[in-house]
């Protein structure tokens, strides 16, 4: 974690893994903050500094497939 956050700061490009590493991290590790606004303002800082990627394009219609399978 401190080695991804550390080349983050330096403002070095991160990979995508590495970005979703740090998401994640930041979205499920809430016993590593002592109170809530340490996580929020670590996850705005994520926010800001990691780029966001949209969704596939196909995403909606594997989603829609599934949910028609499910309901047959």
């Amino acid at each position: 974690m401190n080695i991804v956050l550390d080349q983050l700061l330096e403002g070095r490009v991160l990979t995508e893994e590495d970005e979703d590493y740090l998401i994640h991290y930041g979205e499920d590790c809430s016993p590593c903050f002592d109170d809530i606004k340490k996580q929020q303002f670590f996850i705005g800082f994520l926010k800001q500094k990691v780029s966001h990627r949209p969704a596939p394009s196909a995403l909606p219609h594997a989603i829609m497939a599934r949910l028609q399978a499910e309901m047959a």
